[in-house]
């Protein structure tokens, strides 16, 4: 039995990654060429940002060390997840946060995916991931397996390492954003037509295939995709 999950398990053939619902609910092929069209006007002031708590207990996180670097960073910005009352509940805080952002810093919780990669997907914000399941190897039918045209990929190791280099992620992701040119208006663009609404429109032309377009379908690019 084939299983649609949203955290596939990389032991199980049969389970298969699809994305988690987003805040992003358009009702008709014009809202989502709208919204491309403003997530790439839109003028970022922070180069990188995260949205999220530490995890104190699980010695293997590199949230402290993200969450330290965003703190230590002027071109970082830090929305911190805590207990009881919090902007992390609410939609307009976080994807703000994301539409004032050239990269969002995607490390894995208690799991390896994370709902805020698609929903800072959609705000034009590229993902930084920092393990392969987080998206890689998790949404084989929404993702390009090219995914250097979409998202940046830092080793989780290389955050380790980085607490003797503070500035890792400020020099990874300026590295990233002058390189290819075209990646923050690949992301914007393609990222709002993977999320799993239905709109009320049964027209494929205008948006290409609509099972495609809205990641029904599998793409066929390919490439390797990074280690652990």
């Amino acid at each position: 039995m084939s299983m649609l999950v949203v955290d596939s398990s990389p032991w199980n053939a049969n389970d298969f990654g699809i994305p988690y619902p987003t805040y992003f609910h358009p009702a008709k092929d014009d809202d989502v060429f709208i919204w491309q069209e403003r997530m790439q006007r839109l003028e970022r002031k922070w180069l990188f940002s995260f949205v999220g708590a530490p995890r104190p207990d699980n010695p293997k996180s590199i949230r402290g060390q993200i969450i330290d670097q965003c703190k230590r960073s002027k071109v970082g910005k830090l929305l911190e997840c805590d207990f009881g009352e919090s902007k992390c509940h609410s939609p307009s805080s976080i994807m703000q946060m994301f539409q004032g952002s050239l990269f969002c810093l995607q490390p894995q919780g208690d799991s390896y995916t994370r709902r805020s990669a698609f929903d800072s997907m959609l705000a034009g914000c590229i993902p930084v991931f920092f393990h392969p399941g987080s998206a890689y190897t998790q949404y084989t039918w929404h993702l390009p397996k090219n995914y250097t045209k979409y998202s940046v990929f830092i080793p989780k190791d290389d955050i380790r390492a980085g607490e003797y280099n503070p500035t890792l992620i400020t020099t990874k992701t300026s590295t990233s954003s002058n390189a290819p040119p075209n990646l923050r208006s690949t992301t914007a663009s393609g990222a709002p037509m993977r999320h799993r609404s239905q709109t009320q429109s049964t027209s494929t032309s205008s948006s290409g295939n609509a099972f495609t377009s809205m990641g029904l379908l599998p793409h066929t690019t390919s490439n390797n995709t990074p280690k652990a």
